[in-house]
């Protein structure tokens, strides 16, 4: 799929279990949106979470994340060098908006778009990064295209966030789902 591009082992079994027990360890200062039993730690500037849902308490900055930011901003570093070599950009990039989420059996994500009708304009890339492996079900579609990826650890998929063909969603997860959603701006204000 020439639009959705996945990197498989993006991140090592031992990187994804570091991340898993750091979002244990800090599950504490993570927020729930109430339908769709997501926990989520976002950090970025203003980011809609779609019409309806639960607004999310932003982190403008990665100071929360003090004792990890060096390993954080390392990943942002190939992250941005990965999205430029696949879509072939010559622009410059930057991480805008980063989140930790768990995901709890009975969650889904509903269909949407990234860009949410223009509110998160300048979205570049959208991206999700797989912490772990889902036996059955979480599996991320995008209808349109007629592609759906189910996660491995260490998976990153990614894909350009304004694309009308880039509606997608998650319709059933059935066990918990660790994964780090982000998006990519070519606009420097908007970096973290």
């Amino acid at each position: 799929m020439s639009k959705i591009k996945v990197i498989k082992n993006f991140l090592t079994p031992e990187e994804c279990d570091f991340y898993i027990k750091y979002i244990e360890s800090n599950f504490d200062k993570f927020q729930q949106t109430e339908a769709t039993k997501r926990f989520i730690w976002l950090f970025g500037d203003e980011l809609s979470m779609g019409s309806g849902q639960t607004q999310i308490k932003l982190n403008l900055d990665l100071n929360p994340l003090a004792d990890i930011e060096t390993k954080i901003r390392n990943l942002f570093t190939s992250i941005t060098a990965i999205a430029k070599d696949v879509y072939k950009d010559q622009n410059e990039l930057y991480v805008t908006s980063f989140s930790m989420t768990k995901q709890i059996p009975g969650a889904y994500i509903p269909l949407h778009y990234d860009t949410d009708g223009g509110v998160n304009h300048y979205f570049k890339y959208s991206g999700i990064i797989y912490l772990n492996a889902m036996k059955q079900d979480g599996i991320l579609e995008f209808p349109r295209l007629g592609y759906s990826h189910s996660p491995e650890a260490g998976d990153f998929v990614m894909f350009p966030s304004a694309d009308p063909d880039a509606i997608h969603q998650v319709i059933k997860i059935s066990e918990d789902r660790y994964s780090f959603p982000l998006w990519l701006t070519e606009d420097s204000s908007w970096k973290i």
